[in-house]
């Protein structure tokens, strides 16, 4: 049985430290999501927070953007990956002026958590 089969399988497993990666940076890259490295982010500075994340500002190559970084991801089940990387896909795919652009994705040197990185709302 090939990985991601065995991945979908049961939604209720965790997934392993060593499976997740793998797995996330195959659907971002069927999607063609941008990968944005971490560590040429300026500029970090929390704005808020919620039940499943935390959400920076930072400046990278000249322009401002959200960072959305999940709380952890060594809890993430198979329906929370799923659920992240169907936000990213439809983020990826609108184009409207009352929804937030999705630019890419980063993962966080530190934590090695996911990192969303959406445009950043006016205040």
């Amino acid at each position: 049985m090939s990985q991601e089969n065995s991945y979908n399988q049961n939604a209720n497993e965790r997934t392993s430290l060593f499976e997740l990666p793998r797995y996330v940076e195959k659907r971002l890259n069927e999607f063609n999501i941008e990968n944005f490295v971490y560590s040429e982010f300026n500029n970090i500075t929390k704005i808020g927070s919620g039940a499943s994340a935390i959400v920076y500002s930072a400046d990278y190559a000249g322009h401002k953007y959200a960072l959305k970084s999940l709380n952890t991801n060594l809890s993430l089940g198979h329906r929370e990956i799923r659920r992240f990387i169907r936000e990213l896909k439809i983020l990826n795919e609108v184009n409207h002026e009352n929804i937030i652009k999705l630019y890419g994705v980063s993962k966080c040197s530190q934590t090695d958590n996911l990192i969303c990185v959406p445009q950043q709302m006016k205040s």
